[in-house]
């Protein structure tokens, strides 16, 4: 902590502005405030928390009182502010061009600036707002077998409770299981896929809060459930809720729905959490529902999240040390039984949404999209800026020999500067007005494309962003002119002796980092479409289309009856293929431990996923038999297997062929490998092929899924009468299959369209900015093309006399960002399973396209110049 001090550059300010009497207190308790989020949050997060803690104290209030003694010098100071302030509009009027491009290119970099680093922030803030987050940790298991090895986020329902029993370190723990279920209500009857089951610990350790209840008895007993506001209001509109009950049907052994007492109201899940509910039923009602998880038998049925309050002087890494021998302790025999190991480590809470990608993950963002729109916030910013900057360098040009005459009037050294600071930071301020007014009616399709809806947008720490950003543009645009034109010699500028090259190589400069921006943005929308047309068009083993799927949810009436209401649909003529199952092949498959014999005869344990089906399983999803046979129907197939490619490989066979035949062992059920199939991908594309083991259903299913053709409205019209005729009080819940598998890869196609539209306004500010350099240097070439014109030089000489230094700029702006965009996105192809190969013809496509836009966009320019008469030309002054 020695080292460690408060940005000396806010305390600076603080010193030179605020009025001393209130000084050395502000200083004492920012200071004070400062050192304590050092400990809690880092120096990093601690040095920006220091500039906002530190910006309430610059006003009227605690500023130094200025001294009215001299009125007459106040007084001049007022008149040289409303002079400059005057120069400025008619600046602004008289130079539409530049000052057009100035104000709307900052303002669409702070524009998109602003809205990056709101999505940012709200990424960043994922259950942050937890005051014992230091302290929460979710258990992971890594689970090794004899082919692989894999972490998962669920671990089995005994494991907090003893947990927290052996070791002191434990002060809470907190068990989370997740289900979608039908609810009815008299005779409203709605499926709700949030539904959360946890213990009564869960308010003592997360800061969700009760609206209405008691958060002590809310989740004491089995078949207790506290509903959100929303969910409340939807099923008994503004009456209280509370002693009234819901039929569910979910952890109900008769499964005719159990009966549900409503404990509780709570607020409505926040947006950033990953702990989504609409409603939060008691974690005994599963242990009720299925007593033997308490048994030795239940530490190995992974399928709930668990968490882990430590005590204040306890130490994540000191407890998973401990870890090894507990796994001894409670599971030695299971593992040497089937020679497999498990392993625990403790997560801390705020990396779980960021930094967390393993099975039966709960909602996650991406950290590395995180950090490639941080960048694009960035050097969107840098554009427009730079844009800024380089046109206010160039147009200060012109004001170079007013700098003179003011010198020779009296001006002094200072008053020049504040001038030039005060025409560009009122510039930028604005910007920074039309960029807010811009953000405002952007907000609802940043809504729709991000999805996120509850994203506030105009917080204290988003408003001191955008406003110290557009006064640091201004500074930066003001600081160039201000220091070089008020010290040139004035009789030079009255002279005009000054160089008209000044600044001309810090303007290439600027045009250079501009284009290698822009390209490397180009390149990174050229490959990301590459790669979502890639994934979108793939074949994934599975015909998607034209497929219904019906959620039995559990009603014990449509499970019995399935072989009826099949016949009967398999009567229409639309209808391809209707098959039952306990799993649909999309978004991730459970998994349990098979048993079979290796290639070299050995006895050979393997974590296989799994897909519990019928006979037309494979005919309904359009997966390709390859080998062997299919189920069928008859008593005898019941113990039958079917395995994919990869599930050969894993267990050591030699070749698809070599294994039909083979014995295996899963979920209990014994019985020989009859076919195989090939590999088909049940989840996006960002996770590779697992072994997958396909056995019958034995009549329990959860899905009913129809193939049909020809019209889809008309068949589930069709569907839906049969429906209503067999299961009048069933409700119909369904949805498309190919619906499903796009879910898949809603992630990815936001991030491709945010991509995109940000790169294509890079590209926007990036022209303008080139737009207008080339229009003031025209402009001061207006003479010499007159000249060249009347000397008989051709227009194309001209054309490419001015545009030639910017197309070697460009140029020169692409070699230098090719290999930073291939090492880039090199390295966000790399989290794709299934992925493109880069080639050079899309980084050559990129460059041809920036190039030709940029010479369409200067040519335009160019080529007005020089139709202007010579004549015209040679008479201006």
């Amino acid at each position: 902590m020695k080292n460690v001090r408060p940005p000396r550059w806010i305390q600076y300010l603080l010193q030179k502005f605020c009025d001393q009497s209130f000084l050395e207190e502000i200083e004492g308790d920012l200071e004070e405030l400062y050192y304590q989020n050092v400990d809690e949050k880092g120096i990093i997060r601690a040095n920006w928390l220091y500039f906002f803690d530190a910006l309430p104290h610059f006003n009227p209030y605690f500023l130094r009182r200025i001294k009215f003694s001299d009125s007459n010098n106040f007084l001049s100071t007022m008149a040289m502010l409303k002079n400059y302030l005057l120069i400025y509009v008619r600046n602004l009027i008289r130079q539409k061009t530049q000052s057009f491009i100035n104000i709307f290119g900052l303002a669409l970099g702070l524009t998109a600036f602003g809205l990056i680093f709101i999505w940012v922030n709200h990424e960043l803030s994922f259950d942050a707002f937890h005051t014992k987050k230091d302290r929460i940790y979710r258990i992971n298991g890594t689970v090794k077998t004899e082919t692989e090895i894999f972490q998962h986020a669920v671990t089995s329902l005994p494991l907090g409770p003893q947990l927290m029993s052996d070791f002191p370190e434990v002060e809470k723990i907190v068990r989370f299981g997740f289900n979608d279920a039908l609810l009815k209500k008299e005779t409203t009857v709605l499926t709700e896929d949030k539904l959360m089951f946890t213990d009564s610990s869960y308010f003592e350790v997360f800061d969700f809060n009760l609206k209405e209840g008691d958060i002590n008895t809310a989740l004491s007993k089995p078949y207790q459930i506290v509903l959100s506001e929303s969910m409340a209001r939807r099923y008994f509109g503004s009456k209280n809720p509370i002693g009234e009950t819901l039929t569910i049907y979910l952890y109900d052994p008769g499964q005719n729905g159990a009966e549900y007492l409503i404990t509780g109201v709570m607020e409505d899940c926040p947006e950033n959490t990953q702990l989504q509910y609409e409603a939060i039923g008691s974690f005994s009602t599963i242990e009720s529902a299925h007593p033997n998880l308490l048994t030795e038998e239940g530490w190995y049925w992974n399928r709930y999240y668990t968490y882990l309050l430590l005590n204040e002087e306890s130490k994540a890494g000191d407890l998973q040390e401990k870890f090894p021998d507990f796994i001894v302790k409670y599971m030695s025999s299971e593992m040497d039984l089937y020679n497999i190991f498990y392993e625990f480590d403790l997560q801390p809470l705020e990396t779980l949404y960021l930094d967390s990608h393993m099975r039966y993950q709960l909602k996650t963002g991406s950290l590395q999209n995180l950090k490639v729109f941080t960048l694009i916030g960035c050097m969107l910013l840098l554009l427009a800026i730079i844009n800024y900057v380089n046109l206010s360098t160039a147009v200060s040009l012109k004001k170079e020999r007013l700098s003179g005459i003011r010198k020779v009037l009296g001006a002094k050294h200072t008053h020049l500067i504040i001038q030039h600071f005060t025409e560009s930071i009122l510039t930028a301020l604005i910007a920074l007005f039309i960029a807010i007014c811009f953000m405002d009616l952007i907000k609802p399709i940043f809504y729709m494309v991000s999805g996120k809806q509850d994203i506030p947008f105009y917080t204290i720490e988003t408003l001191s962003i955008l406003i110290g950003t557009s006064l640091i543009s201004g500074l930066l645009a003001g600081i160039y002119p201000a220091i070089t034109f008020s010290r040139v010699n004035p009789l030079n500028n009255l002279k005009k002796a000054t160089s008209k090259l000044r600044g001309k190589f810090f303007r290439r400069v600027l045009v250079t980092v501009q284009f290698i921006i822009t390209f490397f943005l180009i390149v990174g929308v050229f490959v990301i479409n590459q790669q979502y047309t890639f994934i979108s068009e793939k074949d994934l083993g599975i015909d998607k289309e034209n497929i219904l799927v019906i959620k039995t949810n559990g009603d014990r009436n449509i499970i019995e009856k399935f072989e009826v209401f099949k016949n009967s649909l398999d009567e229409k003529e639309g209808i391809i293929s209707v098959t039952g199952a306990r799993t649909v092949p999309v978004g991730g498959l459970s998994n349990s431990l098979l048993t079979s014999v290796s290639g070299d005869g050995n006895k050979i344990n393997s974590t296989m996923n799994r897909v519990r089906m019928d006979a037309n399983y494979l005919k309904t999803y359009g997966i390709e038999l390859i080998a062997g046979r299919n189920l069928n129907n008859s008593p005898s197939d019941t113990s039958s297997f079917l395995l994919n490619e990869a599930a050969v490989t894993s267990l050591g066979w030699e070749s698809i062929e070599d294994a039909i035949g083979k014995q295996v062992e899963q979920d209990g059920i014994k019985g020989e490998v009859i076919g195989v199939v090939k590999n088909f991908h049940y989840n996006s594309l960002e996770h590779p092929l697992e072994p997958v083991s396909m056995y019958h259903n034995h009549g329990n299913i959860s899905s009913i899924s129809i193939r049909f053709k020809g019209d889809y409205k008309q068949t589930l019209l069709e569907i839906e009468q049969i429906w209503d005729n067999m299961f009048p009080e069933a409700y119909f819940d369904y949805y498309f299959f190919d619906d499903a598998v796009e879910n898949q890869y809603q992630s990815v196609k936001r991030f491709t369209t945010l991509f995109h539209a940000f790169s294509i306004l890079c590209l926007v500010i990036a022209l303008m900015g080139l737009y207008g350099l080339l229009s003031f240097i025209t402009e001061q070439r207006q003479k010499e093309i007159g000249i060249r014109k009347i000397l008989g030089a051709p227009i194309k000489a001209i054309i490419w006399l001015i545009s030639a230094e910017f197309t070697v700029l460009i140029a020169l702006a692409m070699l230098i960002a090719t290999p930073v965009g291939w090492i880039v996105m090199e390295q966000w192809l790399y989290r794709f399973s299934y992925r493109i190969s880069l080639d050079i013809w899309i980084f050559l496509g990129a460059g041809l396209f920036v190039i030709t836009v940029a010479l369409f966009t200067g040519l335009t320019q160019v080529i007005r110049s020089t139709r202007v008469n010579p004549v015209t030309s040679l008479k201006q002054e």
